[in-house]
């Protein structure tokens, strides 16, 4: 199964990696990051989506990345091939989200425009999250093997898009990370059980 945990700058993903790597032993736990490469964000995304495919069909563990976008996923070479996708939003309010991004070392200066960027993207992921109908001009691209079809017909309630959004404001990461833990195991059981909505033939139902 490929597990991905997903949300925009300054949703705590990087710290929550590390974090379940050690509550998750049975698990390989990574963060998108490490595939390589570097922005434009869409084409990064591109290749981190069939890297971490490639690792999850191939790999004997489960696999759960912090990154990506659920519909560029699906729509990703491979996808098909999987034992079982689940996502989850790591979210924030936008006010706690400029707050961190300020205060990151590296992120000292910082531009107004630039945290802009940040705080529409993450509007952006929560709508995607809601509504697969929602605007998808930020990621649809005419790839090549990527099938958009697979899912852009579905709309808001389909079963198949029931994505976790776990809202870290305030909350401090032990129990986010025990809320993430318990979200992977119970997608796990699903999938074990074989109800897990985005299994078999998941774009052909």
């Amino acid at each position: 199964m490929l597990a991905v945990v997903f949300g925009a700058s300054g949703s705590g993903k990087s710290t929550q990696a590390a974090l379940l790597a050690d509550l998750l032993p049975d698990t390989a736990v990574h963060d998108w990051d490490e595939v390589g490469g570097s922005p434009p964000p869409a084409s990064w995304r591109r290749r981190g989506n069939r890297e971490w495919i490639e690792r999850s069909r191939d790999g004997d563990r489960d696999l759960l990345v912090f990154g990506g976008v659920p519909g560029e996923v699906l729509a990703a070479p491979g996808a098909v091939e999987l034992d079982g996708l689940a996502f989850c939003l790591l979210d924030c309010a936008d006010e706690e989200r400029v707050r961190r991004l300020r205060e990151r070392e590296h992120r000292s200066t910082i531009t107004p425009h630039q945290l802009w960027d940040h705080v529409a993207w993450g509007v952006w992921l929560r709508f995607h999250a809601a509504d697969p109908a929602w605007w998808t001009g930020p990621i649809r691209r005419e790839d090549e093997g990527f099938a958009w079809s697979r899912w852009e017909s579905w709309r808001a309630g389909d079963p198949r898009w029931s994505i976790a959004r776990i809202d870290t404001t305030g909350r401090g990461p032990r129990e986010t990370a025990n809320e993430l833990a318990a979200w992977f195991r119970a997608r796990r059981a699903e999938r074990d059980a074989e109800t897990l909505p985005l299994s078999g033939r998941w774009w052909d139902c």
